[in-house]
């Protein structure tokens, strides 16, 4: 892995995660995959941008814009929040970059709020 600096809290969680994204790591379609042992975003649908493909940004990978990417160990279910989210395992926890994860939350609340809205219907429709 890169020598980026740990997280504050949850360091042993987060290495796990990432070890586990390094080791998954798929190249990029047309560019030329040089091994390296750095963590991949683990989005692979989620956040619509990558249809079939998984993302190709890599931990401490610098962009045009932005600096560095930096990779995050979130819930694989985007739903999951606050304390529930602390308390998962690494085996439910994934590897997103920030662009995959704003989207993919985005898209995951949007989901559950839709979701929600039919259940109220059908069951107003009982009354």
């Amino acid at each position: 892995m890169s020598a980026c600096p740990l997280p504050i809290i949850g360091a042993a969680i987060w290495s796990a995660v990432m070890d586990r994204a390094s080791q998954s790591r798929e190249p990029a379609p047309g560019s030329v995959f040089d091994g390296a042992p750095a963590a991949q975003c683990e989005c692979s649908w989620q956040c619509g941008k990558h249809a079939g493909a998984r993302c190709t940004h890599t931990h401490g990978e610098y962009r045009k814009k932005g600096g560095p990417i930096r990779l995050a160990a979130a819930p694989a279910d985007l739903t999951i929040e606050g304390t529930a989210a602390m308390r998962l395992p690494a085996a439910q926890l994934l590897a997103w970059c920030p662009p995959c994860h704003t989207a993919a939350g985005k898209a995951a609340r949007r989901e559950a709020s839709a979701a929600a809205a039919d259940v109220l219907i059908s069951a107003e429709t009982l009354f």
